[in-house]
């Protein structure tokens, strides 16, 4: 039995996307949410699929909370800045006089 399509190394095709002329065989099948569309489109325009399609497809546990959990002590602590202090050390002072323009 032969086969059911020609080569078609030279043949033209168009993608369905943009519309430019590419090789035929160059242009990708398009798929979205693990299904074919049935658009073949061009290296430019193929974008691979998107896994927040498939939400919902893939089981997953998402654990809610600690069994018994333990707030950190040293809390405080590591909230004291260790180092120069250039905000709160330094004064600067401020005089505001009267401009006149004649």
């Amino acid at each position: 039995m032969g086969k059911n399509y020609a080569a078609g190394k030279k043949a033209i095709g168009f993608c369905d996307r943009c519309g430019f002329q590419y090789l035929l065989n160059t242009l990708k099948a398009e798929v979205v949410n693990l299904e074919l569309t049935g658009f073949l489109v061009c290296y430019e325009c193929w974008d691979p699929d998107q896994p927040q399609y498939q939400v919902g497809r893939w089981p997953f546990s998402d654990p809610q909370a600690l069994r018994n959990p333990r707030p950190d002590q040293a809390l405080q602590a590591s909230r004291n800045e260790f180092g120069f202090d250039p905000v709160s050390g330094l004064s600067m002072p401020i005089y505001v006089n009267s401009v006149t323009v004649t």
